[in-house]
């Protein structure tokens, strides 16, 4: 909720009413403070339960972790130190996502510093350095260059390692796919064919999300085409080609309208089937829940200035072994969006 400076938790056996679990002290920098929070994504412990609420703190140029234990104060996992494009510095973070393991072990916030035109990746253990993974050679449109990032989700393998970074690239009207196997160089997977709204194209994307299996593999990946007002579903195997998943019935505050979306998270099923997309559909000031069993047409889950989503959900996924081919199962957390992953 960037305009009121806080991120809320919103339960939906509370029909609508929202707590704040971060920031709602007034614009600042303080610890307990936040200035303009664009996205979240939620750390998780082993158990399913919340570790912390992860926020990109864009005016104030870092990443805050808040974790519920320690009652809206929040610790710095990157920037913090103004603005600008050291290594230990952000300009605007606008995305943000968790490398975590299914223990709740975090290897690395990965976040899309978006005036810097690139993507890092800030560990725990380098107290506030971070390496970028993307971008960082100026704005551009070549296989090395971002303009104006807005979001990042994690794409896994399927032993649970990062196979990429997927970021929408906003003012590219593309959607990057970059593999750590290949630092610095990515792959458009959705538009890249200008500005318009044609199934291969986008208009300044913000939001990415993946519909990804248990046993890894990619089933789409879903983004926010924010000036078509609408949500593209993109199967790699439809060679660019997305569908309409929700919107794209010009702008609008209808149950089958966006007034410029901007987030989308996924909310799965047992099995990992897609049960809704959650959309920020930031001009209507709602988050809205399209299912696709109901064609397009969404319910309003909340009422406020929400530019970004997540979910606390715990689902059940097999993990893979090399002893037997029949799998083991471990209840561990859901993939979340900034993030997508971004970002209540």
């Amino acid at each position: 909720d960037p305009v009121n400076n806080r991120v809320l938790r919103c339960a939906p056996s509370d029909g609508g009413i929202c707590t704040t679990v971060a920031g709602g002290n007034g614009d600042g920098n303080e610890t307990n403070q936040l200035g303009y929070p664009e996205r979240v994504a939620i750390e998780q412990a082993a158990d399913g339960t919340v570790a912390a609420y992860v926020v990109t703190d864009s005016v104030s140029n870092r990443v805050q972790r808040c974790a519920p234990a320690d009652a809206g104060i929040c610790t710095t996992v990157a920037g913090s130190n103004g603005r600008g494009n050291e290594m230990n510095q952000l300009s605007y973070p606008l995305g943000v996502a968790i490398e975590q393991a299914a223990d709740g072990t975090v290897a690395a916030y990965v976040v899309v510093d978006c005036s810097n035109n690139r993507m890092q990746r800030c560990t725990p253990s380098d107290a506030g350095i971070c390496t970028t993974v993307a971008g960082g050679n100026g704005y551009g449109s070549a296989a090395n260059q971002l303009h104006y990032p807005a979001s990042v989700a994690i794409e896994k393998a399927a032993n649970g390692t990062v196979a990429a970074y997927v970021t929408a690239d906003k003012n590219n009207n593309r959607v990057q796919r970059c593999a750590p196997s290949a630092p610095g160089d990515c792959t458009t997977i959705a538009g890249g064919h200008g500005d318009g709204n044609a199934t291969n194209q986008l208009s300044h994307p913000e939001g990415v999300a993946i519909e990804q299996g248990m046993d890894g593999v990619v089933k789409a990946y879903v983004v926010v085409d924010t000036a078509n007002h609408r949500v593209q579903r993109c199967a790699p195997s439809d060679g660019g080609d997305c569908t309409t998943v929700a919107g794209g019935n010009g702008r609008g505050g209808a149950a089958n309208q966006f007034d410029y979306p901007l987030c989308v998270a996924i909310e799965q099923g047992m099995d990992g089937t897609v049960v809704a997309y959650m959309v920020a559909d930031w001009y209507n000031s709602r988050l809205q829940r399209c299912a696709p069993a109901d064609g397009g047409t969404c319910t309003t889950a909340v009422f406020n200035y929400a530019r970004g989503v997540a979910f606390e959900q715990v689902t059940t996924i097999r993990v893979p072994t090399t002893t037997t081919p029949a799998p083991t199962t471990t209840t561990t957390p859901a993939r979340t969006t900034s993030v997508t992953t971004t970002t209540a």
